[in-house]
């Protein structure tokens, strides 16, 4: 049994024994938010994509500013959130379709001792899940559609200090800073992963009273510097701003989960840590070992030449794998550039009614003939005004505009672009449960069925994701147990 006070040696912040060594801690914390700030913008242009994308899934996405005048059409089409509601809601489903979520099953030779320990397992496990973590669905619901939308989340799974107990956290693929890399990469195969992880000032304090970080953090303005710009358009979209006049320890602090490989013994082999760094300082806060041992501080697993193998904390969830690169695709990859042109033609039809209507009310005066008296002349419809001119022509004062109103090439563009849309993003008549003409039972069950293999395919990679999630819980529950 571990003594009061004992911490497993994987939870131990080890920053105040190296600083005791002469270890130069600050050259390291310059390092690792160097190496962020050159991550992040290595994907500037990956940020921009999604940036685009949220304004997409909230319908606000802007028209582009050349020949707009007041009044302008400014209209979206729901393209990219229809089809997002729709796989998120049947992804859903499909994970919490019953009230147990977690289902254990021994392998090998199954003895009936074997069978009765993978029902505890079972039951432990989905109680974890859903009474001990009662968000745990509320946080499943948002990594599937952020996972839809961007086409990535992940998830950390971890010894939580301040809970005091195993626990699986959303991480955004925002949050989640990888430098960039061409060419399909595994999670595990990335030596470099900083997590961007907001929390106040007080909660610094509080974890540095126990040890847990070397000191408190320093409290950080969330300007531009750390902000993305999908989160810029996220406050944006949601009407969200930041409080001001906060006390000093609600104050927000920002911290730089950097999982990567460190020589710290100085024997030019570099090994798997994690260092927390305080963003606004640059200093180390925390320095732990990121591979398993036993409570003695024994590598388990280790290879015959003593190799310490890295623990990956985090799970990918993918909505496509992608070919070319670490983060995966979403329905803003493949319906984003769709929706924008659908919205550019939409607005072009709107404007032209417009025209056509408001547009053909108005015109110019011909100041010269009809006299410098007078204002600009509205329209009453039902009513025949009486006008100053003599026995002028009128055709000669008044100058009027004839616009056709919209061009019927312009309406067969966005009905075929709607059709290729929502055959890309499986958001069929079928499927919304909304056919438009009467078809034969048999027909309408394999135009579901056809459906259903691209949702299919989703749910698996989904569930796969998942299944490994759990094992990460399942080792920490063996090390840990809470």
């Amino acid at each position: 049994m571990p003594e009061p006070g004992y911490l497993h040696p994987t939870l131990r912040n080890i920053a105040a024994d190296l600083e005791a060594t002469g270890f130069d801690l600050p050259a390291l914390g310059r390092e690792i938010v160097e190496d962020y700030k050159r991550d992040r913008e290595s994907r500037t242009e990956w940020e921009a994509l999604h940036e685009g994308w949220v304004k997409l899934y909230y319908q606000k996405d802007k028209p582009v500013a050349r020949n707009r005048w007041q009044g302008a059409s400014d209209e979206s089409l729901p393209i990219l959130t229809e089809a997002c509601n729709q796989y998120h809601t049947r992804m859903y489903n499909a994970m919490f379709g019953n009230r147990e979520i977690v289902v254990a099953r021994p392998s090998g030779r199954v003895s009936s001792v074997d069978t009765e320990r993978a029902k505890r397992i079972s039951l432990h496990m989905t109680w974890q899940l859903t009474v001990q973590d009662a968000s745990y669905k509320r946080e499943k619901d948002r990594l599937l559609l952020g996972t839809t939308l961007h086409g990535t989340t992940f998830t950390k799974t971890y010894r939580d200090p301040w809970l005091d107990r195993n626990v699986v956290q959303n991480v955004r693929a925002l949050d989640l800073v990888m430098p960039y890399g061409m060419g399909p990469r595994s999670l595990a195969d990335v030596e470099r992963k900083t997590e961007v992880i907001w929390t106040t000032v007080n909660k610094t304090r509080m974890l540095a009273e126990v040890g847990y970080l070397l000191k408190a953090g320093t409290p950080t303005d969330k300007g531009a510097d750390h902000y993305s710009a999908p989160d810029v358009a996220i406050r944006e979209m949601t009407g969200f701003t930041e409080s001001s006049g906060e006390e000093d320890y609600n104050k927000p602090c920002l911290l730089l989960e950097s999982h990567r490989l460190v020589d710290l013994d100085g024997d030019g082999l570099a090994e798997p840590y994690i260092v927390t760094v305080d963003a606004e300082s640059n200093e180390v806060l925390r320095v732990a070992i990121r591979w398993d041992t036993d409570e003695l501080g024994n590598p388990i697993d280790a290879p015959w030449y003593d190799l310490k193998k890295p623990t990956e904390y985090y799970t990918q969830y993918n909505f496509l794998e992608n070919p070319d690169g670490t983060y995966g695709l979403g329905l803003g990859h493949i319906l984003g550039e769709l929706n924008k042109a659908c919205n550019r033609i939409l607005r072009e039809l709107i404007d032209a009614g417009m025209l056509a209507t408001a547009g053909n009310l108005s015109g110019f005066i011909n100041a010269a003939a009809a006299g410098p008296q007078g204002g600009d002349i509205m329209l009453e419809f039902g009513r025949f005004k009486k006008l100053p001119l003599g026995s002028e022509d009128l055709n000669k004062l008044f100058k009027t505009f004839d616009f056709k109103g919209p061009a019927p090439a312009l309406l067969q563009a966005l009905e075929l672009l709607l059709g290729r849309s929502d055959r890309l993003g499986l958001n069929t008549e079928a499927v919304t449960g909304q056919l438009e003409r009467a078809l034969q039972p048999t027909t309408v069950l394999a135009l579901l069925e056809q459906s259903n293999q691209g949702f299919g395919a989703v749910n698996e990679r989904i569930v796969s994701a998942w299944t490994e999630e759990l094992a990460k819980l399942y080792r920490l529950n063996g090390r840990h147990m809470a």
